[in-house]
């Protein structure tokens, strides 16, 4: 993948951050049933392009181990269609647990990237949102709302933070190529 790919990659996910963080604080109850409603649709209608793939395909012992796995993910969707508020209190220790990934994933790339700029307010971001993590999985039902719609704020913060650096580190290259360019050997001959 091509460096002005990952750039557009990472604005697309920037951008997707800011607006489930706008969703978040805004209506951070009806969101995370929402969510749960989604990924439920999800995987039932995996479950249903899985059965008639085994139907139409070639049935091999892969093709029905996959039919199996994907039937039994349909049914949990049901499962999350019927009873999303019952799946929530799960899915806070879920979030908590995703939310310190994406800290500790964050923390390690701002190490990573630190002869740029921004890679402190990255190294911030990422600290808060593992504390944040740290926070959801030791009391994960006392303060839903109040913890979603942080939560929210957090990913608003997070994903201005590393748009910022997309364009602060796409200044940096181009400088970077001016310099290049300008101490070339052929660069030398022209002047």
């Amino acid at each position: 993948m091509n460096d002005s790919a990952l750039n557009r990659a990472r604005i697309i996910i920037a951008v997707i951050m800011f607006l489930i963080g706008i969703c978040l604080v805004i209506w951070p109850g009806s969101s995370l049933r929402v969510l749960v409603r989604v990924v439920g649709g999800l995987l039932i209608l995996g479950a249903v392009a899985q059965l008639i793939a085994f139907i139409i395909g070639e049935r091999t012992p892969l093709s029905v181990f996959f039919l199996i796995v994907q039937l039994c993910l349909g049914g949990f969707g049901g499962f999350l269609l019927a009873k999303p508020d019952s799946v929530i209190s799960f899915l806070y220790i879920l979030l908590g647990a995703s939310v310190i990934l994406s800290g500790a994933a964050g923390i390690f790339q701002a190490f990573t990237i630190r002869r740029f700029p921004g890679w402190l307010g990255l190294l911030f971001t990422s600290i808060i949102v593992t504390v944040l993590g740290i926070v959801i999985i030791r009391d994960p039902f006392g303060t839903a709302q109040t913890l979603i719609r942080f939560v929210g704020i957090v990913m608003i913060f997070t994903a201005i933070v590393r748009f910022a650096f997309v364009i602060g580190r796409r200044k940096h290259m181009k400088e970077l190529e001016i310099e290049v360019y300008d101490a070339s050997p052929d660069r030398e001959e022209e002047i």
